[in-house]
């Protein structure tokens, strides 16, 4: 049985994400995990073989995860299951040493797909992933989300949501310092100067 620890924010995805992975056989779930900061302690402490993460989280981001895990557990898999998909987010999954990324979207069949050829030792990128990484190698458009860090993304989410500057500190672990200079640049990258832009920005790109 290969032992699976699963980093997801959202409870009923990552229950549902559990329940999948022991319908699949030869599986076993061994730790779920609703942000980065305990999913890599429990990463650490049980060394898995796979581990299924996703890329916004509380506190720690995903990315953050895989450097973390390429750094102390090199022998782990990592498959990467978000509902983000640009360009960007796969370039930096990929230099962050993960082996596979599955856009939510695709759905669970990608992701069992997935799941079975990092397992297998293979690469695994899903149809969406893959069209996102074809348009950085040829310098394809992104409507500007390309120029946002996974952090940024983060940042952005909440701001449209409502949270001020404290409570998205707050949720992140994050100073309010930092917060507003993530802010800062948000609006500086995609050259938009208010919240009511920014949510049409974030809408238009799939991120809320």
């Amino acid at each position: 049985m290969k032992r699976v620890v699963i980093i997801e924010d959202q409870r009923a995805i990552c229950d549902m994400l559990a329940e999948l992975v022991h319908i699949m056989g030869g599986f076993e779930v061994v730790g779920t995990c609703l942000d980065g900061e305990s999913g890599l302690e429990t990463i650490l402490e049980l060394k898995p073989d796979v581990v299924i993460v996703d890329l916004v989280l509380p506190g720690m981001s995903g990315v953050e995860v895989l450097h973390k895990i390429a750094d102390a557990c090199p022998t782990v898999k990592t498959l990467v299951f978000s509902g983000q998909g640009s360009p960007r987010n796969v370039k930096e999954v990929l230099a962050a040493g993960a082996d596979g990324y599955v856009v939510k979207t695709d759905g669970f069949d990608e992701f069992r797909t997935g799941l079975e050829t990092v397992m297998a030792g293979g690469t695994y990128l899903g149809p969406k992933a893959n069209t996102a990484m074809r348009q950085y190698l040829s310098g394809g458009p992104d409507q500007g989300q390309k120029a946002l860090s996974s952090r940024e993304v983060q940042v952005l989410q909440q701001v449209v949501d409502g949270k001020t500057s404290r409570e998205i500190a707050l949720g992140l672990g994050l100073s309010v310092r930092t917060v507003d200079s993530h802010r800062a640049n948000i609006m500086q990258k995609l050259s938009i100067r208010d919240v009511p832009g920014l949510t049409k920005y974030a809408i238009q790109s799939g991120l809320v």
